[in-house]
């Protein structure tokens, strides 16, 4: 195969090669170098090496989809392969079968070009559209290369900034450490000085007390000694009086007054020993008053020692705290999700004089495509792929599109700061009170707006729009056909007028898998009336402070899931009842 760059590959099904040959001979007559297999290049391995050549080597795929070009597992290959390399694909539909599910999730948001409804017209068109792609390309490489060569520039001056930012943040926590330790040093001084001062003042009380104590103790010693020289006294002066008189006959009156002088003298020395007795209780109380005092003492060295360690370990907590509070908030990184996961089915829906055309999910968002996406699942009713994830609050939903969005590529449509809070927001139930903005030219998944919510669920393709009670159904005896409900989301059908939590609850009242109604609308779109409330992106007031739900619920009245019934929460509310359904710009 010579090594040439073309124009255009063009990816199609042999059943349309008449289609192929037309398309060939515009771009022949307008100067298009194009690829395209034919019979003759059949066979094996060298075949598929030439087609993933040729596409790699072309600037343009155009793919001929028909209803046989859908089915052909080549041009889905094909298809994935000009994705994979960032070719610029154009739809050219020679009939109106759809796209295959794999082929939609690589070519939702491409326009295309109508060749069944104006051959030549889709023709010209055609070639217009691809020379302007080339012109774009040529236009996008050189670009990219001042683009390059700038963001080379701009990388080696963030890294110098960014060198330099780094010495002089290690430059200011070397002077904080510092000033820190030099902080904790002169506190733990400040400390040491005042317990020498208390230790002082402690050791004067030790000393008054101790020479107090010798006083009361020198005082005990003289009154002993001064009774013992009275006792030897009087045994004297019995002495002397025995031998001066001996063999008399001592009185009766004489002999009482010497009783009495003897008790009195018994009574006396008694008062001395309860007097010795007291000073020895006091001498223990003080001696106890010394040793608690120094105690005292060792418990105050120990409290300091102990708020040092304190101050450090506040410090630590401090340290701790700024670290958590200077991480940055990354996008979540995990493996390339499974198409199968992100298939969000969406239908077109044409607009009006005030409604802009939109694409709105088929169905609410699943528990299986939130996984996918946000890597958890905060389901109440839990482990069940199909049924619509719940307990999501208005914030959760608004996270997802932009997680989604960055999946798929596209431009985030919300801008959330998560740090500012909404002045606007007065709502005391929400905590949060996260400023949330959209991206006017934004590409990305989102919220329906109120106004869009109601115009699909009342929205008919057959006979133009027109309000219906409920969606898909005027009739409240069929509505049972089209949603779940109070009176048949549980094991058997209750009586709507006999509503009770208790009876809901033995019921088995639940959430339903998707699409599982025995209807849909006209627009092929499930569940818009029931199953769970649907967050729409308008404040329920100017504010903001509150957010619209619609559709009702599996647990609610048949009157709550009519199309023109409206509810509001706050935007951090979760419950088991509330889930989402995305929109796309056309």
């Amino acid at each position: 195969m010579v090594d040439v760059v073309f124009d255009v590959f063009i990816s199609y099904s042999r059943k349309d090669r008449h289609v192929a040959d037309e398309i060939c001979r515009a771009f022949d007559n307008n100067g298009i170098l194009y690829w395209i297999d034919t019979d003759d290049i059949r066979g094996g391995d060298e075949f598929h090496t030439k087609i993933v050549q040729a596409i790699k080597k072309s600037k343009v795929l155009v793919f001929v989809s028909s209803c046989d070009a859908n089915k052909s597992k080549y041009t889905i290959k094909e298809i994935v392969i000009a994705f994979k390399n960032e070719k610029h694909i154009i739809p050219f539909c020679i009939d109106e079968a759809p796209y295959a599910d794999r082929i939609e999730f690589y070519l939702c948001d491409l326009n295309k070009i109508f060749f069944w409804k104006n051959k030549e017209n889709a023709l010209h068109e055609l070639v217009s559209d691809v020379k302007r792609k080339l012109k774009k390309t040529k236009h996008e490489e050189q670009n990219e290369k001042t683009e390059h060569k700038q963001f080379e520039q701009d990388e080696i001056q963030r890294q110098i900034e960014e060198q330099k930012r780094l010495q002089e943040e290690k430059k200011r926590k070397e002077i904080e450490k510092a000033e820190q330790i030099q902080r904790e040093k002169e506190e733990k001084e400040r400390k040491i000085e005042e317990l020498k001062l208390l230790l002082e003042e402690k050791k004067k009380e030790e000393i008054a007390k101790t020479e107090q104590i010798q006083q009361e103790k020198a005082e005990i010693e003289k009154q002993k000694s001064l009774e013992k020289e009275k006792k030897a006294i009087k045994r004297t002066e019995r002495k002397k009086l025995r031998k001066a008189r001996p063999g008399i006959t001592i009185p009766p009156i004489i002999k009482g007054i010497i009783s009495s002088l003897i008790a009195a003298a018994i009574v006396w020395i008694l008062g001395l020993g309860i007097s010795a007795i007291k000073k020895n209780i006091e001498q223990k109380h003080i001696a106890q008053q010394q040793q608690q005092a120094i105690a005292d003492s060792i418990k105050l060295q120990q409290e300091m020692a102990d708020s040092i360690s304190y101050v450090k370990l506040q410090q630590k907590i401090a340290d701790s705290i700024a670290l958590v509070n200077k991480k940055i908030l990354k996008p979540v990184e995990r493996n390339q999700t499974p198409t199968t996961q992100l298939n969000i089915e969406m239908v077109f829906v044409e607009g009006n004089s005030n409604i802009r055309d939109f694409k709105i999910g088929i169905y609410p968002i699943t528990q299986a495509q939130w996984k996918a996406v946000m890597g958890n699942n905060p389901s109440y009713f839990k482990n069940k792929d199909n049924h619509p994830v719940e307990t999501v609050s208005w914030y959760d939903a608004a996270e997802f599109c932009n997680q989604l969005s960055l999946i798929c590529e596209r431009k985030l449509y919300y801008r959330i700061d998560k740090e500012t809070k909404d002045e606007n927001n007065k709502n005391e139930y929400d905590k949060l009170k996260w400023t949330v903005d959209i991206v006017e030219d934004a590409d990305g998944f989102r919220l329906p707006t109120e106004a869009q919510w109601e115009y699909a669920a009342q929205h008919c393709r057959k006979n133009g729009a027109k309000t219906t009670e409920y969606a898909g159904t005027n009739d409240r005896k069929e509505l049972k056909n089209y949603a779940w409900y109070y009176e048949n989301s549980g094991d058997k059908e209750l009586d709507e007028e006999k509503w009770s939590s208790d009876s809901l609850t033995k019921n088995n009242g639940r959430t339903h898998a998707v699409g599982t109604a025995p209807k849909a609308d006209e627009l092929k779109i499930h569940d818009m009336s029931g199953n769970v409330w649907e967050w729409c992106y308008d404040g329920y007031d100017t504010s903001g402070a509150y957010r619209v739900l619609r559709g009702g619920s599996w647990n609610l009245h048949a009157e709550y899931c009519s199309v023109s019934s409206r509810s509001f929460n706050s935007p951090a509310f979760r419950n088991f009842i509330i889930g989402f359904r995305l929109v796309l710009p056309q």
